[in-house]
């Protein structure tokens, strides 16, 4: 069919904008597994029937620039920025890229993400906040409501990040069937007969609205059902995208997939993967066959989401996997489940509506667990959307945004009561472990310190208060209280050294191992010469060996232990335990 749309840049004078693009830097490193998580969060912001699952599907298909030659006239525009911003290498780069891709590929790969039983894309020209105003001409802005996954409006820097040509299409259809069409590019100021254009282009009739009429939308593009397609024009190369994809669908939701509230598809040329309930076992086999999980918790990359959703589906089956609910004053209903085992990460993992993973934090009170707090009702759900930063990645009271002093007081309190939740919970644990461990009291005050608190001071290099680089502060770190375990062997009594400040004592000659561990060789006599028992001839023998004394009395046997040294302060005086 003709094409009925073209492209239209606003004029500008005064303003120059150049290649740099902030919302297309965002997503860079890892683009395919962003594109997950920023899209299927917003289809789960506009479910349509709440008794039905979300359906996103995502595909990768072609067409052909001979067929739509007034699309594909972008090319004058992007050799006008070329034009204009020479000798800027970042520019040349760019958009020369951009003209080589299109020269060298007349079929051109998309990636179309597609959802289903959602509200697709309210249009309004005199509301600013419509959902399609926001989503194609917003800038730092959403439209979604306040229980929202996401509400600050730099998602869709996810889509561009995909684009070679840094260009999508947007089709959509509403609840009460209306549709509504349009293109949208990111490039850069440029000139063309002497006109200067902005950055932003749309591709409609009139320059003005988007297309409404479904006869004037081509037929690859047409919406036929409530919901929302958005075409990535010029899509990355990946080999590996497919996988990527698919490990973003079972860390981030993996628990909306279990509660029957989404399905996801994922046809690309390397990978073809339908996921729901039913099969969620299978996949998430495939993709992680074991409970370890490297890196650190603000790594999304390498976590590992099978304890976790172990921890939730076998909750109440046997005794290392448990449920915990309650009703708190502010967040109202909320869940904790643990899975206990050894080797897992100590580590919790905090989410709510749309069921997305928000965080994970690392807690050592007690060893062997992981946790997932889950908080779905809609008044808490607001209340903790307010502490979100602009990532959806973190929970901080530094991030709330209501200048309403009741709500800033509900955001602060909410906070302390969720951490203190968790951390009861954990503790009451802590009393169930086996007898043979030393629960030292309050050590943890000093030495559980949360992994995410340790690699942010790390990374702020230079604070003052930083404890990576040992200044001191009087300020407790919230939530790290309890008591550390650690195995006993046998029954034996620790009688801490005193020490006065400012006094030292070198107490044994020691090698500092890796991982803060000491070897140390524990029983018997050493020499200063490092030297262990010693024969009749006065010649050292094995240091593990024990032996006889002179006098034929036995020694004791010399075996190596590893160790680890703490302080804590009493009275005016460091007490080394």
């Amino acid at each position: 069919m003709a094409e009925t749309s073209n492209w239209h840049f606003e004029t500008e004078q005064y303003k120059i904008t150049g290649a740099n693009d902030p919302l297309h830097e965002t997503f860079r490193a890892k683009p395919f597994y962003s594109i997950v998580r920023e899209s299927i969060q917003n289809s789960m912001d506009a479910v349509l029937n709440e008794n039905e699952p979300v359906k996103v599907k995502f595909e990768t298909i072609t067409i052909n620039q001979r067929d739509f030659p007034r699309l594909f006239k972008l090319r004058n525009h992007i050799e006008s920025c070329l034009e204009l911003h020479k000798g800027d290498s970042q520019a040349e780069q760019l958009y020369g890229n951009m003209l080589e891709y299109l020269d060298s590929n007349q079929k051109i790969t998309m990636l179309k993400v597609a959802d289903f039983n959602t509200r697709g894309m309210e249009y309004d020209s005199e509301k600013i906040n419509s959902d399609f105003i926001s989503f194609v001409r917003g800038e730092g802005k959403s439209a979604k409501a306040a229980g929202s996954g996401g509400s600050f409006g730099f998602g869709k820097g996810a889509y561009y990040v995909l684009s070679k040509i840094r260009t999508l299409i947007v089709s959509t259809m509403t609840e009460n069937d209306q549709v509504y069409f349009e293109g949208k590019t990111r490039l850069a100021s440029h000139r063309i007969k002497g006109v200067q254009y902005g950055k932003d282009g749309f591709y409609n009739k009139d320059g003005m609205d988007p297309v409404d009429d479904l006869a004037d939308i081509p037929l690859i593009f047409r919406r036929n059902e409530r919901g929302t397609d958005i075409y990535i024009l010029g899509l990355t190369d990946d080999k590996n995208s497919g996988e990527h994809m698919i490990r973003s669908v079972l860390n981030n939701f993996w628990f909306a997939v279990n509660q029957n509230l989404l399905n996801v598809e994922i046809d690309t040329k390397d990978i073809q993967e339908f996921i729901n309930r039913d099969n969620l076992d299978r996949v998430m086999n495939e993709y992680y066959p074991d409970d370890k999980e490297t890196g650190s918790v603000n790594d999304i990359f390498d976590w590992n989401p099978k304890p976790y959703y172990k921890a939730v589906k076998h909750a109440g089956e046997a005794d290392h996997f448990m449920l915990f609910e309650k009703t708190l004053p502010i967040l109202k209903d909320v869940k904790l489940f643990i899975y206990r085992n050894e080797g897992l990460k100590n580590r919790t993992a905090y989410l709510r509506r749309p069921a997305m993973i928000v965080q994970k934090k690392t807690d050592n009170m007690i060893s062997g667990y992981v946790a997932v707090f889950v908080c779905n009702n809609k008044e808490g759900n607001d209340i903790l959307r307010n502490m979100e930063n602009a990532a959806h990645n973190e929970w901080r009271t530094e991030h709330n945004r209501d200048d309403d002093q009741e709500m800033r007081k509900k955001v602060y309190l909410a906070y302390k009561e969720f951490n203190d939740f968790i951390r009861d919970t954990l503790r009451s644990l802590s009393s169930l472990d086996d007898s043979s461990r030393i629960a030292i009291a309050g050590l943890t005050d000093y030495l559980s310190i949360p992994e995410d608190l340790m690699e942010k001071e790390e990374i702020n290099e230079g604070s003052q208060d930083s404890l990576a680089h040992g200044a001191l502060s009087n300020e407790k770190i919230e939530g790290e209280t309890g008591s550390l375990t650690t195995e006993q062997k046998n029954n034996i009594s620790i009688k801490p050294t005193v020490i006065k400040p400012g006094e030292a004592q070198i107490i044994k000659k020691i090698d500092l191992k890796t991982e803060g561990e000491n070897d140390f060789l524990g029983g018997g006599e050493t020499r200063e010469d490092g030297g262990g028992t010693r024969d009749d001839n006065n010649k050292s023998k094995d240091p593990v060996s024990g032996g006889q004394s002179e006098n034929g009395e036995l020694r004791k046997t010399i075996i190596p232990i590893k160790y680890r040294v703490a302080a804590i302060m009493e009275e005016g005086r460091f007490v080394i335990i």
